[in-house]
Order: C-alpha cells, then sequence, then structure tokens
C-alpha cells in the first residue's frame, strides 16, 4: 500500500512538472511515462482514467494544501488589533505558500485548465476556495466587540478577500511573479487596515505595529 501510494504521489508530481511546462493539452500518457519510468500500462492501472484523473489529483491536492494553512479554530471575541492582526496572519501564510513550487505549480494549472472541470468538480472547487472567506468571516464574528452594530459580515469578508485576491492575480498570473512583493504585500496590509477602520465602533486607530494612535471615539 505505501508502495502504491509513493508512486502514486510520483506520477502526480511529476505530471504537475509537465502540465506546468506544457500545459494539459500538449502533455501525453507517453509523455507522463517516460518522465516517471515506467510503463503506460502502469500508469493506467493506478489512473484507470488517465490523464484526466491525475489533473485531478494535481488540483485536489493543491487546493487541501492551502487550505489547511488557513484553517483557524479563533472563536474568542477579539479586538480591532487582534483581528487585523488574525487576517494579516491569514494573508502572510498564503503569500508564502505560493513559494513552495508544487503549490505554486497547481494553483497556475488549476486555472489555466479550469475549463477542464466537470460541473461536480468546480463547484467541489469553489466550494474550497470559499474556505479562505469562510474563515475570514468566523474571524469578524468574533470581533462584534468593535464592529458597528449594522456591518455586514459577509460583505466585509468578501471586501478582504478581494484585496488578497488582487495581490496574488496581479504578480503571480499577470506578472508570472513566483512571490509577492513586499511593497505589494505591504499595499495589501494598508488597504485592510483602512478597511477594517471604517466598520469600527471606536474611532481610536492602530498603525501597522498594532499601537494606539488615537483613543477618541
Amino acid at each position: 500500500m505505501r508502495k502504491t501510494q509513493e508512486r502514486k504521489a510520483r506520477i502526480v508530481q511529476l505530471a504537475r512538472e509537465l502540465f506546468t511546462k506544457y500545459g494539459y493539452q500538449k502533455t501525453t500518457m507517453r509523455q507522463i511515462s517516460k518522465t516517471a519510468h515506467m510503463a503506460e500500462g502502469l500508469i493506467y492501472y493506478y489512473f484507470p482514467h488517465g490523464k484526466q484523473e491525475i489533473l485531478n489529483n494535481v488540483i485536489v491536492t493543491g487546493m487541501n494544501n492551502r487550505i489547511q494553512l488557513v484553517n483557524t479554530n479563533k472563536s474568542a471575541p477579539l479586538n480591532l488589533k487582534e483581528t487585523y492582526r488574525d487576517i494579516e496572519k491569514m494573508f502572510t501564510t498564503l503569500w508564502n505558500a505560493f513559494q513552495d513550487r508544487d503549490n505554486y505549480q497547481s494553483f497556475l494549472i488549476t486555472v489555466h485548465e479550469r475549463v477542464l472541470l466537470t460541473d461536480a468538480q468546480s463547484k467541489w472547487l469553489e466550494q474550497m476556495t470559499g474556505s479562505i472567506e469562510r474563515q475570514i468571516t468566523m474571524i469578524l464574528k468574533s470581533s462584534t466587540d468593535f464592529l458597528e452594530s449594522n456591518t455586514d459580515i459577509y460583505l466585509l469578508a468578501d471586501v478582504i478577500v478581494s484585496i488578497f485576491q488582487k495581490s496574488i492575480f496581479n504578480n503571480i498570473l499577470l506578472r508570472g511573479q513566483r512571490e509577492v512583493p513586499s511593497q505589494e504585500k505591504r499595499k495589501a496590509l494598508i488597504e485592510l487596515h483602512v478597511v477594517l477602520n471604517s466598520f469600527r465602533k471606536m474611532k481610536s486607530s492602530y498603525n501597522l505595529n498594532g499601537e494606539t494612535i488615537n483613543e477618541k471615539i
């Protein structure tokens, strides 16, 4: 069983490299078997549905890895400073995740080959992606002591996710950079700071180091 899992993992890893370099359509099962130094029939033994099944594994593995990084069980009420730090930690964790070659490649493949997924797979992918927004929503729900009573938590979470997504898509997809530059990270964190401050009850504010600037209401 262990040997089987190791071989399957190796096939997925090598296929991920080929999909990233040549694209899914131009990568053949023969290429995968040659790169893995395995007979093509053996590749089909591990993945009966062939290349599509391997692609599914690449995407699922990558999504699971990224989602596990941001899971949180935070439930205690938070003040503005703690909320900012919790969300900043999520941003930083995900930014750092793309420096890992496997995560970076699986993300690019997921975006480029999205059209090849079935409706069920696309729905699952959306649910997994929505996990990040749910985590932020959980943090905000435990932060109601400082938020205005009429704050739409879900809308606020959506705005925060958009700030993060912009930094990822602009740099990783459009500019082809594996790492988000420090100035772009700081810009995103300043935007996060501004958004959170705009929804708070108290008019005291904090700088990016969490230090109180003004305690007046």
